[in-house]
């Protein structure tokens, strides 16, 4: 993902790892300080605090939800994190996008949709996307003309798609 993007993981690594900004596990995961993290959240919540449309990115459950299903999608935004599975013991129903939430979306790079339902027309949508998560993606994929040409991270751990 870093190589897709132009961010030279090598060299960034070392150095992040170098200031103990980082480590990295046994398993080759980035682990990052609780307060490194809170610290890199308040700096994007400062890009526009009353607008959270014009931010880099978007991990708020309330501020997703405001901003796509109100299409305030703007090409700032990079990443988008809802993953209702993580927050929720998935007892509750599918949250449910359609295309035309994602049309503005044009610099969107990375994307977690887990426990959410995508329907629609995305032809010429998310045409940066390199990483997609959607745990529990459900078996009735509703979403057509879904092609992300420059995708190279994909999860979709604990869903029942087959195709």
């Amino acid at each position: 993902m870093w190589d897709a993007c132009d961010f030279y993981p090598e060299e960034g690594i070392a150095k992040l790892s170098s200031m103990s900004l980082i480590k990295v596990g046994d398993n080759h995961e980035l682990r990052m300080h609780d307060q490194l993290r809170d610290l890199g959240r308040e700096i994007v919540r400062e890009e526009k605090w009353e607008e959270p449309q014009y931010r880099s990115r978007l991990w708020e459950s309330e501020k997703v939800l405001k901003v796509l299903k109100e299409n305030k999608g703007t090409e700032k935004i990079k990443a988008i994190y809802f993953n209702k599975v993580h927050h929720s013991h998935f007892d509750e129903p599918f949250e449910n996008f359609e295309a035309e939430h994602f049309k503005k979306l044009t610099g969107l790079r990375f994307l977690d949709v887990s426990g959410a339902c995508l329907r629609g027309d995305f032809e010429n949508s998310m045409g940066k996307l390199k990483w997609l998560r959607w745990w529990h993606c459900p078996s009735t994929f509703e979403a057509n003309n879904f092609r992300l040409t420059e995708l190279v991270a994909l999860d979709l751990s604990w869903s029942t798609i087959s195709r």
